[in-house]
């Protein structure tokens, strides 16, 4: 199967979320890919829609290959590489100060995010209670996992019990968050897989202005959620 675009996955994995009958209170996109596909399952079932931010830090040469993943209360590693990182005391230094920088990265985009948003849904987004809460963490799909479980982490340490929801997952990333004790909802494992982008046929970059306006759309349509 490959996707219209985030919407059209959305709408598959609201359908399988259903036949599988998955319960949660809220729903946590990451952001910025998992936006689209929140806000839809979020309407769809009628659920509360609280971003939530992971960032990678790159390998020193190489960018775009992941060392660890980073939130503002969390670090993971990525399983592939932990042992090298954890044994090279310059990588590890490494690492540390670039956690520090992707902490204050994940601040800047929150502060920019809300800049502009009404008061209101600022205030609620901020201070969710989510202790004991059923969290669907949602992005737009799982290359090596890292983000995710990252993400799952943080959630967990919060309290939360935790269930992961993408349209399509690399096999290595589901895995990676079963060997974790996850529960991954998915309908597409495919046996080939290169990029997330490549079960989709319209995979543009969102910038944090869609996400903006994705928010403000949702909250106007669901201000009861407000008044709790």
């Amino acid at each position: 199967m490959i996707y219209e675009d985030r919407i059209h996955a959305a709408e598959v994995l609201s359908e399988v979320l259903k036949n599988n009958n998955v319960e949660f209170d809220v729903v946590v996109p990451l952001m910025r890919g998992g936006i689209i596909l929140g806000k839809v399952i979020a309407e769809n079932f009628k659920k509360p829609l609280i971003p939530f931010f992971v960032r990678k830090i790159g390998f020193p040469s190489n960018e775009e290959f992941a060392v660890a993943c980073v939130t503002k209360n969390v670090l993971v590693y990525n399983k592939s590489i932990e042992y090298t990182v954890k044994k090279d005391p310059n990588l590890k230094f490494y690492v540390e100060e670039q956690k520090d920088k992707k902490i204050l990265e994940i601040k800047n985009l929150e502060q920019e995010l809300y800049s502009g948003l009404d008061e209101k849904i600022v205030s609620f987004i901020k201070n969710f209670n989510f202790e004991n809460k059923k969290v669907l963490l949602v992005d737009d799909g799982l290359a090596t996992g890292t983000s995710m479980l990252c993400a799952v982490k943080d959630f967990e340490s919060k309290k939360s019990k935790v269930v992961v929801a993408v349209p399509v997952s690399s096999r290595d990333a589901f895995e990676l968050l079963e060997s974790n004790n996850v529960r991954v909802v998915v309908p597409i494992i495919p046996e080939k897989f290169y990029a997330v982008g490549q079960f989709y046929y319209s995979f543009e970059q969102i910038t944090i202005e869609e996400c903006k306006e994705t928010l403000k759309e949702f909250y106007s349509k669901f201000k009861v959620f407000m008044k709790e």
